[in-house]
């Protein structure tokens, strides 16, 4: 396989990138109120701004040939927050996320909005019956089309586990496929890419069941919906170039690792942090001094 050198690959214009990109995505966004701060929106106008961040970087996701993103957009410590945030999320989801700007957004890019709210039983919870009306809003209101938005609610894990196992249950053929349309209403393609953002964590509401393989998984530190176009390029092209290492036939290969021994002697645990005010932040390193690196 011939690599492109990353300033080459940076500057190619989009068509020649869109081979390489993967037909589904998990696009599990974070840091947006931190990121608003940043940019000096109050939290009166947070939401509309965010959901202007979150639809463009949408937009470039399919731009570029994504037709399934997994959105996670709720997990359970959200339903125990308290405060302005807590008061306000579902709220700020109804508008943000099936308001009337958003809805004609959706027609007008030709995107079909789903949202899954994995509740096992009858919601007791008002906000989360609101969620599921919301639910319900998309279904109706929202065309047919090629291209797919999946919004994920989880409200608690172990019902999430419940919420799984009732509809397994009636899985007549026990195959991924049918398993999928069993859960999610479609046949939805699994992915091997995530992009995240903060402390390298999994978890099922980002992770959801059988739509993933062996994933590939970049975490920003750049906290806000927006993902800037370079920066997606950058992870493209690890996720093309740089990781694509395997054999099938790896004899041998262990002797490389001779010339540049202090890298696997000394190199870095990744998911190590320190703190930064009342955040986490991954620990920075350098790489590994070695007298033949330059050889």
């Amino acid at each position: 396989m011939d690599i492109p050198k990353l300033d080459e690959f940076l500057a190619f214009p989009i068509e020649k990138v869109r081979p390489i990109v993967p037909p589904s995505l998990i696009f599990a966004a974070g840091g947006t109120r931190r990121s608003a701060a940043l940019s000096g929106v109050s939290p009166d106008d947070y939401p509309m701004w965010a959901r202007q961040r979150m639809l463009e970087t949408y937009q470039m996701f399919y731009a570029y040939g994504v037709r399934h993103i997994i959105a996670p957009m709720t997990h359970p410590r959200m339903f125990k927050e308290k405060g302005y945030f807590g008061d306000n999320f579902v709220s700020w989801a109804e508008e943000g996320l099936a308001g009337s700007e958003t809805l004609e957004h959706y027609r007008k890019a030709h995107w079909k909005a789903h949202m899954i709210v994995a509740v096992s039983n009858t919601a007791k919870d008002p906000r989360i019956q609101r969620l599921q009306a919301l639910a319900e809003t998309l279904d109706q209101v929202t065309l047919e089309a090629d291209i797919h938005l999946w919004y994920f609610v989880v409200p608690d894990y172990d019902d999430y586990w419940s919420w799984i196992a009732e509809r397994l249950a009636a899985v007549e053929k026990p195959t991924r496929s049918h398993t999928i349309q069993a859960l999610y209403g479609a046949d939805i393609p699994p992915t091997d890419l995530l992009i995240s953002f903060g402390k390298p964590t999994v978890s099922p509401d980002v992770l959801p069941p059988f739509l993933w393989n062996l994933v590939h998984t970049y975490w920003t530190q750049q906290p806000s919906y927006l993902l800037e176009d370079e920066v997606w390029r950058r992870i493209l092209y690890d996720y093309a170039y740089e990781r694509s290492t395997y054999r099938t036939d790896k004899t041998g290969r262990e002797k490389s690792a001779l010339k540049l021994p202090a890298f696997w002697k000394y190199g870095p645990t990744i998911g190590v942090g320190i703190r930064v005010g009342p955040y986490w932040y991954p620990e920075p390193f350098s790489l590994p001094q070695d007298d033949n690196i330059n050889k």
